[in-house]
């Protein structure tokens, strides 16, 4: 279990980190290949992966949709991002799916 909530906490770590480096420089497609393969990683090598995906569904729609109001009511600003059709960045939805698989093992 130990190697796996040391994957957990430096994948989320990285993906927060290339997620930002690819969106800076317009590399938005980018994103996606690390993502993919750190959830694919996460459910591979989880053992509780019903519970896991429930979790990861409830933090990141509650992250999603709030992170989406404060993008709407202009609380949250960022150049050259306008949400579509009133939803949050899709980078920033992948920050948050990468985040809720934290909950049960590199945050317990």
């Amino acid at each position: 279990m130990r190697p796996f909530i040391i994957y957990n906490f430096i994948g989320y770590q990285l993906i927060w980190f290339l997620t930002v480096f690819f969106v800076s420089r317009s590399y938005y497609w980018l994103m996606y290949v690390p993502l993919i393969c750190y959830l694919g990683g996460h459910f591979y090598f989880s053992k509780k992966r019903h519970r896991d995906f429930k979790t990861i569904f409830l933090i990141s729609s509650i992250g999603i949709i709030t992170d989406s109001f404060l993008f709407v009511f202009q609380i949250f600003q960022l150049p050259s991002v306008q949400p579509v059709l009133f939803w949050c960045p899709v980078w920033l939805m992948g920050i948050w799916v990468s985040f809720a698989c934290l909950f049960h093992y590199s945050l317990s």
